[in-house]
């Protein structure tokens, strides 16, 4: 039996069908990704369009990432248009970005938040790119001014069972002019700013922003806010919490922030 990572989660109300909890759920703690699961891949491999090779990558690999037994680090990945890591259990100090990794497709996952843990100490952009999903990792924001993701310009993004420590002076996740943003069963802690959101579409299901200094969400674009009024229940399961004046809790324009806090 593999040891657990207790779940980090607190109790939101629940619309029909959905989950009662915002937060990371529990998980298997010193296990590898070698499958990707389905709902994250993106629709070309879903339809067989395209094959799918993992990565493997671990804090001092100097492999070929073809398998877990050798693996490679993050300062040796080539460079390319696809790229599905999966990152085996460790402590990462990661100074550089994904430039010219996985420039169209960018998989980031491993089975457990509590297992690998990732210290930034600039900005994650992860710009431009046609899909991106995030899942399993506990991201650190090493450096106390900057936002710890940036999605601007993705066409699609999905970060999934992901802890985002990020530092009071800026956001959690950034994503300007981007096509559609999913956040599920995820915890943003510490943030000025827990999502500053300029998508096309955003939603969240399972979102837990925690002791945020000015707001939870930020939408900056009215059509977004019509756009997810159509959706009452995707936004529904967030659960914002702060130690601030209510009217500082959530900065979400046309939208019944009250909705969001019962």
């Amino acid at each position: 039996m593999p040891v657990m990572q207790e779940e980090e989660q607190t109790e939101v109300p629940s619309p029909e069908g959905f989950t009662a909890f915002a937060g990371v759920s529990e998980c298997p703690l010193d296990q590898v990704q070698s499958e990707i699961p389905f709902e994250l891949l993106s629709r070309e491999l879903q339809d067989g369009q395209r094959s799918l090779t993992i990565t493997y990558v671990s804090t001092d690999g100097s492999g070929d990432g073809s398998s877990p037994e050798n693996p490679t680090s993050l300062d040796l990945l080539a460079e390319s248009e696809y790229a599905y890591l999966s990152f085996l259990p460790g402590d990462y100090s990661f100074a550089q970005n994904f430039m010219n990794v996985g420039t169209k497709e960018l998989i980031l996952i491993s089975p457990c938040w509590g297992s690998v843990s990732l210290n930034l100490s600039q900005t994650l952009r992860l710009h431009k790119r046609d899909y991106l999903a995030l899942s399993g990792l506990n991201l650190i924001s090493a450096n106390p001014g900057i936002s710890l993701i940036s999605l601007h310009g993705t066409g699609a993004s999905i970060i999934n069972e992901s802890v985002l420590n990020a530092r009071p002076r800026q956001a959690g996740v950034s994503a300007k002019r981007a096509g559609g943003i999913f956040l599920r069963n995820t915890l943003i802690n510490n943030s000025k700013f827990g999502i500053v959101t300029q998508a096309k579409q955003t939603v969240l299901r399972g979102l837990w922003v925690k002791d945020f200094a000015v707001a939870g969400v930020v939408a900056l674009d009215s059509e977004l806010f019509e756009e997810m009024s159509r959706f009452p229940k995707e936004f529904y399961l967030v659960k914002l919490e702060t130690t601030k004046q209510f009217q500082k809790i959530v900065a979400l324009h046309k939208y019944n922030t009250q909705q969001i806090l019962n």
